[in-house]
């Protein structure tokens, strides 16, 4: 929502369609996810209004059509402690064994979903 916002402040008025693409950490929600990608598209307008000397307000309003996209394939989160360990973030500098001892729980699988929300918003500029 926080991107949505920023892009409304920057169209000040009119019509605005933002696309957005971030992988996000799951983790907290539940352990399993890890990350995540949301992305999609905010369809909607805005509107900047001056309200006496000092103050504006802009508000925004419209439609974001959401995709959540994870690959399931390390549910003892083999690679994410390996990762710790040996202190990077990088999945070529872990060995190779890790990688294939992710997947004795099982074959990966994809998790998506999509849906719609309405999202609106409105912001004190000064």
């Amino acid at each position: 929502e926080h991107q949505i916002r920023d892009e409304a402040l920057k169209v000040k008025n009119g019509p605005f369609t933002y696309m957005f693409r971030n992988v996000y950490d799951f983790g907290s929600a539940n352990y399993v996810f890890g990350e995540a990608t949301l992305s999609g598209r905010f369809r909607g307008r805005v509107v900047t209004k001056r309200f006496g000397a000092k103050s504006t307000m802009t508000r925004f309003s419209g439609i974001s059509h959401i995709r959540f996209y994870d690959e399931f394939s390390d549910p003892f989160r083999f690679v994410e402690t390996a990762k710790f360990l040996y202190r990077t973030e990088d999945p070529d500098l872990i060995p190779i064994s890790v990688h294939k001892a992710k997947d004795f729980a099982g074959n990966p699988y994809d998790i998506i979903d999509t849906w719609t929300v309405p999202i609106q918003g409105t912001v004190k500029v000064a």
